[in-house]
Formats: C-alpha cells, sequence, structure tokens
C-alpha cells in the first residue's frame, strides 16, 4: 500500500473533488487480500506448503481406498465361504482406515485455511485502521485549509506561479483522500468476504467432523462384525455355510408369515380400533442419530444379505414403543433378530422390533401407539441379541409383508 502525503489546503476545491468522489468508489474493485505485513505473510507461505503437503498426502489415500474398492469389488463376485467374507471384511477395514486418514488430511487443510483467513482478517484490520487515521489527519488538513483559504486569499496572491503551486498542492490532497477512502473501503469489503468464507470453512469443518464420527463407527462396526463372524461359526467352513442358510430362513419365514397374518390381525383391529392408521412414530429416541441405514452399503454383512430396516443406537435396556396401534402378531427369537416383536396396523403395514432384551407383550395382544412393548438389547453376545454387534434396536416397516424403507413412514427426527 502507498504510503498517502498529508497536503494542507484543500478548501474550495473539495467540492469539486467530492462530486466524483462517489462515482469513483464504486469503480474500484475488490482485488484478492493483499497482506502487507512481511511476518504475517511468512506465517501463511508456511501455511500454504502445510497445504500443499495435505494434498498429496490425499492424492495417495485416495488411490489406495480406488485400489482397495477393486478388491472389494472383485471378492464380492466370488462364491460364498467364510475366508472370502473374511478377507472382504478385512479389505473393508483397512478401506476404513484410509477413509480417516483422508477425513483428518481434510480436516488438517480446512483449520490451515481458517489459519490463513484469520491472518489476512488480522491484515486487513490493521490497515483499515491506518488507512482511518490518514483520512482523519487528511480530513483535519482540509478544515484548516477552509478557515485560511476565502476568496480574498485567492486575489492576494503575489503571482499565478504561486496559485498554481497552492491548487496543485490542493489536488494532489484531494487525490490522496480519494485514494485512501477506495483503499479502506476495499478493506472493508475484503474483512466482510473472508468472514463469510471463514464461516463456510467452520461448517465444512463440522460437516468433516461428522464424517469422521461416522466412519469411526463403521470402522467399529466392521472390526465387531468380523469377530462376531469368527466366534459364530468358530473359522469352520460348514458352521458358516449353515449358519447364513438360518439367517436367510428367518428373514424369508418372517415375510411369509405377516403376509399371511396381515388381513386377519387388520380386521381384529377395525373392529377394535376403527380409527386406527398406520401412521407411525418413532418406536425409541433417535437422539444419537442411526447407525445403519434401510439397504446401507455400509452394512458389514451386506455381501450376505441386504440390511432390511434402521438401527437406532440405544443403551442396553431402553424402553421400545409401538409405533401405530396394532395387533401384536408374534413375539420371536431367532438366530438373525434374536428376540423380536411383529406388530400389524392398519393399511398393509406392519413393524418390527429386534434385538430385544426383553419383550414386553404377547402374541394377539393389542396395542396403541406408544405402548411399551420391549426393552432393547443387541450386546454382542447376550441373550436376545441375535446377529448383532452392539447394543441398538433394529426396526422395519414392512408393506404386504415386503420390508420398506422406514424412513418413509416416520416423522422428521425429533
Amino acid at each position: 500500500m502507498r504510503r498517502l502525503f498529508v497536503y494542507l489546503g484543500v478548501g474550495a476545491v473539495l467540492a469539486v473533488g467530492g462530486a466524483g468522489l462517489a462515482s469513483a468508489q464504486t469503480a474500484v474493485s475488490a482485488p484478492s487480500i493483499d497482506v502487507q505485513d512481511p511476518a504475517v505473510q511468512a506465517e501463511i507461505d508456511a501455511l500454504n506448503q502445510t497445504i500443499g503437503q495435505r494434498k498429496t498426502q490425499l492424492d495417495d489415500l485416495h488411490r489406495q481406498i480406488d485400489a482397495y474398492q477393486r478388491q472389494i469389488d472383485q471378492k464380492e463376485t466370488r462364491q460364498e465361504s467364510l475366508q472370502n467374507e473374511l478377507d472382504l471384511l478385512s479389505a473393508r477395514m483397512q478401506q476404513t482406515q484410509l477413509a480417516i486418514q483422508a477425513n483428518q488430511a481434510q480436516t488438517d487443510q480446512a483449520n490451515a485455511n481458517l489459519d490463513i483467513l484469520d491472518k489476512q482478517i488480522g491484515d486487513v484490520q490493521r490497515q483499515l485502521a491506518r488507512q482511518r487515521e490518514l483520512i482523519g489527519g487528511l480530513l483535519q488538513g482540509m478544515d484548516a485549509t477552509d478557515r485560511q483559504f476565502t476568496l480574498q486569499n485567492l486575489l492576494s496572491q503575489t503571482s499565478f506561479h504561486d496559485l498554481f503551486d497552492r491548487l496543485e498542492g490542493i489536488e494532489n490532497v484531494n487525490q490522496d483522500l480519494l485514494k485512501a477512502v477506495q483503499e479502506a473501503e476495499a478493506a472493508k469489503r475484503h474483512i466482510s468476504q473472508a468472514a463469510t468464507d471463514e464461516q463456510a470453512k467452520r461448517v465444512q469443518l463440522a460437516a468433516l467432523a461428522d464424517d469422521l464420527a461416522h466412519a469411526r463407527g463403521i470402522l467399529q462396526d466392521e472390526a465387531a462384525a468380523k469377530q462376531q463372524l469368527i466366534d459364530d461359526t468358530r473359522s469352520s467352513e460348514s458352521r458358516f455355510q449353515s449358519l447364513v442358510a438360518d439367517l436367510r430362513k428367518e428373514q424369508a419365514q418372517t415375510q411369509n408369515d405377516v403376509q399371511d397374518l396381515q388381513s386377519e390381525l387388520e380386521g381384529k383391529l377395525r373392529q377394535k380400533n376403527p380409527a386406527a392408521t398406520a401412521q407411525l412414530a418413532w418406536p425409541a429416541d433417535p437422539v444419537r442419530g442411526l447407525s445403519t441405514l434401510f439397504h446401507d452399503p455400509t452394512y458389514p454383512f451386506n455381501n450376505l444379505f441386504p440390511h432390511t430396516g434402521i438401527d437406532i443406537p440405544e443403551p442396553q435396556g431402553t424402553p421400545v414403543h409401538a409405533a401405530a396401534a396394532g395387533y401384536v402378531a408374534w413375539v420371536r427369537s431367532g438366530p438373525l433378530y434374536g428376540n423380536y416383536v411383529m406388530i400389524v396396523h392398519a393399511d398393509g403395514v406392519a413393524t418390527l422390533y429386534a434385538h430385544l432384551s426383553r419383550p414386553l407383550v404377547r402374541q394377539n395382544q393389542y396395542v396403541d401407539q406408544g405402548d411399551e412393548i420391549a426393552l432393547s438389547g443387541g450386546l454382542a453376545g447376550a441373550p436376545g441379541s441375535g446377529f448383532s454387534t452392539g447394543p441398538h434396536l433394529h426396526f422395519e416397516v414392512r408393506r404386504d409383508g415386503i420390508p420398506v424403507d422406514p424412513l418413509a413412514y416416520l416423522p422428521p427426527r425429533p
């Protein structure tokens, strides 16, 4: 930024210069933030070097992630076997580890960008303060000249040479004032834009933190799933094949049985509660979010069978409530769902609540929406957990026996 010199003697010429001041301000563009302090610029250069290093790291991590994805795609096409499933889980765990590293590198990049913005904002604020001081000095000089430079003074000049020198000084002061105002306005625009950019970076950081937490959760699920598969099969191929067959059989039987009972129990429901609808409420508070979605591709056993509901993380023993009025179709226990309850509602809709530590209802019992029907479970190895790697409620919605996405039937998360 060029140093501005104060020239005394602006007087009547200020009115002429002021007329063009507004148009000159609007013509000033907002260039990129120009840091004046060499020490601050050195710090920014170091931060940019860090950003470049993280970019190189990210490029390498993405190449490794892509390589693992190719391995995963190949393994998913192979014939089902215990070893292939364990290898698949291991590849997914490695890929997730790399994704966590990539997320951390992106976080470091975003933090470095925030640091740069903070330093730029501080430098521009100092520039703006200096410009305000210069403008103040110029205006004080103008005010002093206004009191001195009258028409009589103008006519009393001893020569035109002296007069031209004085007017040239006035014009120089006016141009310096215009320049100071323009640079101050540009500094204010830079600060405003930098603040907007900073807010966007903070939003990005919050999203990265959420992604990182989700990736770590996925990694924990994948590690637990691998260990559960080893424990349940005892590293036996025959046990693995038997386990997969039993799990798929339970899924198919659940679908067939609820289709058979749907019309019968709906008839009873219409007699008991003619106003009953299939408008669902949340069976448990999703305050911790959802750990697995309907047909979630990150489900650890997605290669064996799709995830047919949503998982709501809940501590062991949390009350579970009926999503709508209906009749309990059954209370069962199986290798996949563990302890689970199926409730038939109106309009061809039924709901399933799985991995329960303790069911609290019985078959053919009528329940109203919100009634407590069970306590949640899911702790690996605990009674009633079934094929589960951690405490949660597995919740399904079925339309005419077919699993559908529960989020399409539930209200927005509270």
